[in-house]
């Protein structure tokens, strides 16, 4: 008796492993943009590195929040060729950034609709406040 109560569990291991119940085969498309971030020297020429540049970029995130901007989804990391991409279930989200010190944007935040399969585009310019 034990043996087959051993047999039937181990069947239904397996099975709920290939059945995969779980929601992450919700419809999803993407949201990608580009984001600018500057000023990043007080003045000209601005002579940073490389590093500091992508250091500038990595301080950063996009936070994605649901429909009632009360809970972030995502924080979004920015590449440092300035692009961004994140993968998101079908639904309305709201779009912001981060702000970082006196960082501000005037094109977040944002409602965004994201459909499966689609690709949705939102730039972001980000001021740093810097003079």
């Amino acid at each position: 008796m034990k043996r087959t109560g051993f047999v039937i569990l181990f069947l239904a291991t397996m099975l709920s492993g290939c059945l995969n119940l779980s929601q992450d085969t919700q419809p999803e498309g993407k949201l990608t943009g580009k984001v600018t971030i500057g000023p990043l020297c007080p003045v000209e020429p601005c002579d940073l590195t490389e590093e500091q540049v992508y250091a500038a970029y990595d301080a950063r995130k996009l936070l994605v929040y649901d429909r009632d901007t009360t809970v972030v989804l995502w924080k979004v990391g920015i590449n440092h060729d300035s692009t961004y991409t994140v993968r998101l279930a079908e639904g309305l989200y709201i779009v912001d950034i981060d702000h970082t010190g006196i960082d501000h944007s005037d094109d977040v935040p944002e409602r965004i609709v994201i459909k499966a399969g689609m690709t949705d585009t939102l730039n972001i310019d980000i001021d740093t406040g810097i003079r």
